[in-house]
């Protein structure tokens, strides 16, 4: 006859062990009918309140289970988040191990917010290795018995011990004598043999005589669905869906703090469920149970969407994650012959969580504790090129450490990957031990800006490939994106999306080898001025400005969903010809032209006649510009349609010879024009300069220059007119030096083409 098992409790924990009892042929479910065979409590308080207490806990029960370590000198309270949780059957006098399980016990992501008890758990642990779990079974667990049989005590029962693996050796947190919630729901979805038999054996005093069977190669999740708030959950009684669905992906549901009412399944509480997975790997088993956690729905859900990215490294050892020490300095690798102070250099700073950094040792990066559910690397290694030679050029190399980074990152980027850390090695002939200093320090801002680890540097000296003052870079950035998420996403890309050019800091790759290449054959030096407009830098200033680096720009876009592309390089085809369609949208202003006409100079200038209109045209910027030694013009004359004008005092006072020719005189259009071509040969004149003239051809088809005139909601007519009159006069002398230099030509098809 089967026997009737209650179990006690009202959680996931208690709901995993029905489930597990069910599936044993000697257990009838719980009915109202007595002749129960034994009862299983889950909650620790009934225990603590039918017996004895025999374990040890740093406080009393309640909802807030966690454990506090004290702090040292590096904050190692961080590896509480790597906590071993260790459980056994006893049967007073032997015990039966279970595998190892990890927990997580903060609420929110990245570690943060409330932690009263496990949110998430996974077993058995791959980091805990045989040699380790051996160890933990004789050293530890057979000593609890042996010391519990020399005080005369006896326990039966399930032992779960709290542990943490430091470097000199297994630390006990705590123990329970119960299973944890969710560690319960994990093991006995590993368990492949009869729960009851398992209790049954330990009740008799006889688990020496039963071998547990445990799934091979498989692990398996459990994340715990709360209700927002947690302990203070105000929305109980709404309604939860998705249930059926989960189950049907293989998915194990156990039910925490939930009722049922009127065949629909509420909340009652605030852990409600449990999601739980199990699958040949812990990744698989993650991916697993986020589908089905995304699938299940009720109002004020909640649960950590990076469970179990931050676990213990695989030895026997536990490296705790830590800012670099006051030795562990930028340029640790370079030789201290060469730069005589390594304790002057800069702290290396950017540590990503899951990094490790051991002096003289090769670095390690968890990416699991980077919060990734189901990554694709992407690397890139990348020198600096011809742009680093100018830097040694003009003896400047504080900003070429932010080039080498911005190399590689940027091409990780563009596949919608997150930098994750970043190793460069330097070589160089003699170096001059200031030098190097100020490359490490360009190097680790640079990584700070890019948002990812320094993990490793190497240098080395080669005299015989390098000469004295001459060094090169090489750095190699790894980054990682979720499989959904990489870039570019081809198939969602459609007519009518947006595209945005983010404009560059300057030059970029082979563009150095032409500067170089231009200015070794031609006058200008790296130490000469650059044109007015471009600031008090010197011409190889300008160049050394340093590259963009866009992630704190790009990766929030990225993560949005939005982004279908991004390409450091586009090529457009058809490109030439829409332009030519369409010039009148990018004509070039005058903020991007001036400051480069001063170098346009003609050995003779362009006499050039202007023909002005009695509507309030300003003369005096184009008489002002022409007198200037760098003007390619040279005003000969000044033609108005009508008399009285202004202007033509202005010409006058100026020394330049002025004509009225009013059209209203003449009997036709050819008369009119006939007597202006001939002033116009009188003078010799090679240019003309409409300004309002009399029709003036208004074709946008040869505008070559265009100056805005902003309009604001107070402006007048009058405000209006004299800021068009002000935009004319920036417009004009520019458009003049332009034609008159012959940087830009009207050609016979009334196009204009720049030189």
């Amino acid at each position: 006859m089967a026997d009737r098992v209650l179990v006690i409790g009202s959680g996931g924990r208690e709901h995993a062990l029905a489930w597990k009892l069910a599936q044993s042929p000697h257990v009838k479910q719980f009915c109202k009918d007595h002749n129960i065979g034994f009862v299983i409590a889950g909650p620790e308080a009934m225990l603590a309140a039918d017996f004895p207490a025999l374990v040890v806990k740093p406080s009393g029960f309640g909802p807030r289970k966690e454990v506090i370590l004290a702090s040292n000198r590096e904050e190692a309270c961080k590896a509480t988040q790597a906590i071993l949780q260790f459980l056994c059957f006893m049967d007073g006098v032997t015990f039966a191990s279970m595998p190892p399980v990890q927990v997580q016990k903060q609420l929110l992501d990245g570690g943060q917010g409330p932690s009263p008890v496990a949110i998430g758990a996974y077993g058995p642990v791959p980091q805990a290795s045989e040699v380790l779990l051996e160890k933990i079974k004789i050293t530890l667990l057979q000593h609890i018995i042996d010391c519990m049989k020399q005080e005369g005590m006896s326990y039966v029962g399930v032992l779960q011990i709290e542990l943490i693996l430091e470097k000199d050796g297994v630390k006990v947190i705590s123990m329970d004598c119960n299973f944890g919630d969710p560690q319960c729901q994990v093991v006995l979805q590993l368990l492949n043999y009869d729960l009851y038999e398992v209790i049954q054996a330990a009740l008799n005093g006889r688990l020496c005589d039963t071998t547990l069977l445990w799934s091979k190669n498989l692990t398996a999740v459990s994340v715990v669905m709360a209700c927002e708030g947690y302990t203070e959950c105000h929305n109980k009684n709404t309604e939860i869906t998705g249930l059926l669905q989960a189950k049907e992906l293989g998915l194990e549901i156990f039910h925490g703090a939930t009722i049922l009412k009127n065949d629909k399944v509420l909340t009652n509480g605030s852990r409600v469920l449990t999601v739980t997975a199990m699958k040949q790997d812990l990744m698989s088993a993650l991916e697993a149970a986020y589908r089905g956690l995304e699938i299940i729905y009720f109002q004020d859900a909640t649960y950590r969407n990076d469970v179990f990215y931050c676990s213990i490294y695989d030895s026997d050892v536990f490296f705790l994650f830590r800012r670099p020490l006051y030795e562990d300095k930028i340029a640790d690798f370079i030789a201290s012959s060469t730069l005589g102070h390594p304790s002057k250099l800069p702290s290396a700073s950017g540590y990503k969580s899951g990094s490790v950094h051991q002096q003289g040792m090769p670095a390690f990066f968890d990416l699991r504790a980077s919060g990734y559910i189901d990554p694709i690397l992407v690397s890139q290694t990348k020198g600096i090129g011809t742009k680093q030679k100018i830097a040694q050029l003009c003896n400047k190399h504080d900003t070429i450490g932010q080039d080498l980074v911005a190399m590689s990152v940027n091409d990780i980027l563009a596949l919608g990957a997150e930098p994750l850390f970043f190793l460069y090695h330097f070589t160089y002939g003699k170096l001059d031990a200031g030098v190097a200093p100020v490359i490490a320090e360009g190097i680790a801002e640079a990584c700070e800006m890019a948002g990812c680890s320094l993990l490793a540097r190497e240098s080395s000296e080669m005299s015989g490939t390098w000469a004295a003052g001459e060094y090169n870079l090489v750095g190699f950035a790894v980054g990682a994106v979720d499989q959904r998420m990489r870039l570019p996403q081809q198939k969602k890309i459609a007519n009518g999306d947006v595209l945005i050019g983010i404009a560059s800091s300057g030059l970029h790759g082979q563009g150095f080898s032409l500067v170089r290449k231009i200015i070794l054959t031609s006058s200008p030096h790296y130490l000469s001025s650059v044109p007015s407009g471009c600031g008090p830098y010197t011409l190889g200033e300008q160049l050394l400005t340093p590259s963009k680096i866009y992630s704190k720009v790009l990766l929030p876009l990225f993560r949005s969903g939005n982004v279908k592309a991004w390409y450091p390089q586009v090529e457009i085809k058809n490109l030439f010809a829409v332009l030519l369609q369409n010039k009148h949208l990018y004509l070039k202003s005058v903020s991007a032209v001036d400051g480069q006409l001063q170098n346009m100079q003609r050995t003779s200038k362009v006499k050039v006649a202007v023909l002005i209109s009695g509507t309030g045209t300003s003369l005096a910027a184009l008489l002002t510009y022409a007198k200037e030694p760098a003007s390619s013009a040279q005003i000969v004359l000044v033609i108005a349609d009508r008399s009285g004008v202004e202007e033509l005092k202005n010409a006058t006072l100026a020394g330049i010879p002025t004509r009225v020719i009013d059209h209203k005189l003449y009997g036709s259009r050819s008369e009119y024009d006939g007597t202006i071509d001939r002033v116009l040969d009188e003078f010799s004149v090679e240019l003309i300069c409409l300004a309002r003239f009399t029709r003036e051809d208004t074709s946008l088809e040869a505008v070559i220059l265009q100056e805005p005139a902003s309009v604001m909601a107070e402006d007048t007519k009058e405000t209006l007119l004299e800021k068009v009159k002000e935009a004319e006069n920036r417009a004009f002398p520019i458009a003049l030096q332009l034609v008159a230099s012959g940087m830009v030509q009207l050609a016979m098809d009334h196009k204009t083409y720049w030189n």
